[in-house]
């Protein structure tokens, strides 16, 4: 605890102190300062110092600063995953199309089976005709 040079209203000197509470400030407090269970003074103020000030405007533009990055890099992930995603829907598309085609072979080749079955029945009922044969 040291001795500080602010004095109070009163004419009584005050001590600075830095606590972790305060995140490491400076502040001027009472010597008779009070807790919870003894009756005394409470007189309480941070201690401002240019110092601070331009640590203060130097920690906020450092804040400033790695939010602008974060904000770049947010902007860099939303186009690449927009990216994905067109080359997703393409995929996708492309798949459809695909199985569009795929099963229309299928079709076709059920298609050309069938008709071969048929003409198959056909010339077995036609068995007993047999100028009415038909050919594949």
């Amino acid at each position: 605890m040291n001795v500080g040079s602010y004095v109070k209203n009163w004419g009584m000197t005050t001590v600075t102190e830095i606590t972790n509470p305060n995140c490491g400030k400076k502040f001027w407090g009472c010597r008779n300062w009070r807790n919870r269970n003894d009756s005394g003074c409470n007189y309480f103020q941070f201690v401002v110092d240019d110092d601070d000030k331009c640590d203060d405007v130097d920690e906020r533009d450092m804040k400033i600063a790695r939010q602008k990055k974060k904000n770049v890099n947010l902007k860099h992930e939303v186009s690449f995953l927009k990216e994905e995603l067109c080359n997703s829907r393409r995929c996708c598309k492309i798949a459809i199309m695909f199985g569009f085609v795929r099963n229309f072979q299928k079709v076709i080749c059920f298609c050309k089976n069938a008709k071969k079955i048929m003409a198959a029945k056909y010339n077995q009922h036609l068995n007993g005709n047999k100028s009415h044969r038909l050919i594949d």
